[in-house]
């Protein structure tokens, strides 16, 4: 009897060994048939150039890869500010984002701010031949490659200019005391205490309304943001500058563009 008892526990053990090897048999085999979802999350508007763009890459790869790919955009900080998208980038839950490269400054250390200085390019022309036939975005990618994450490609995001509330700045003296909105990272704070200003950094999602309220006096950035947000209603006074042209870093995940299929990535 007890003979018959142990018999029967080894073929159920064996049964179960069995099933379970089959399903982890068909479990590895499965094919991945399903597309390459790619989450952009962004904290333009949804009407904004770059907004549109990221519209554009689905059609693109869709066109040069079909069913290869999923495009996903999430716009006007839906998926989160800034901070909250660097984080994702990490964390799996953003694929890709792009914003000022000093947004990520805080993750990846202070020289990814390198193509953050003050008056490096005069021009669209000689922003592009810096960035793509000289060098830059390479520089770029050593700096950040360390803590995790890759630029695939950089956004002309126009020349930076003062926007503000109160008034047109004629010189160093105008600036102070004035609350300027900044990103956050040194280099930016450096920069405008050396103009006269107080630097007041801040995340986007709070300036339209800090703008509106007086808590701070202006703001550093391009033509393109002044128009898109309609920030002529609450600071008509622009004082061009010109003095950074900021691109937006095209960012996602070392490992994720790395682990994508080599024929994928040459699309991509």
């Amino acid at each position: 009897m007890k003979k018959t008892k142990t018999l029967s526990l080894i073929l159920v053990l064996a049964l179960l060994i069995t099933l379970s090897a089959g399903c982890s048999s068909k479990e590895a085999k499965a094919p991945a048939d399903g597309p390459v979802v790619i989450k952009i999350g962004h904290t333009d508007s949804s009407q904004r150039s770059t907004h549109l763009w990221s519209v554009a890459l689905g059609e693109y790869l869709e066109e040069n890869a079909p069913g290869k790919f999923e495009v996903e955009v999430y716009s006007d900080g839906s998926l989160g500010d800034t901070p909250d998208l660097v984080s994702g980038i990490k964390l799996g839950t953003v694929t890709m984002m792009f914003d000022l490269s000093s947004v990520i400054t805080a993750a990846t250390g202070p020289d990814s701010t390198c193509i953050d200085l003050p008056y490096l390019y005069t021009s669209f022309e000689d922003w592009e031949k810096g960035t793509f036939e000289n060098g830059g975005l390479e520089l770029f990618n050593q700096t950040i490659e360390e803590a995790g994450y890759y630029c695939i490609d950089m956004y002309y995001n126009g020349i930076r200019q003062v926007i503000s509330r109160d008034k047109i700045y004629h010189n160093k003296e105008d600036l102070k005391g004035q609350k300027v909105r900044i990103a956050q990272n040194d280099l930016n704070i450096e920069i405008w205490k050396a103009m006269g200003a107080n630097p007041t950094p801040m995340a986007w999602g709070e300036v339209v309304t800090s703008l509106s309220q007086g808590q701070i006096n202006a703001l550093d950035h391009s033509l393109g943001v002044f128009n898109d947000f309609s920030l002529h209603e609450i600071a008509p006074y622009v004082t061009l500058t010109n003095h950074a042209t900021s691109p937006f870093p095209i960012i996602t995940s070392k490992a994720w563009i790395e682990g994508l299929d080599p024929a994928d990535r040459a699309v991509l």
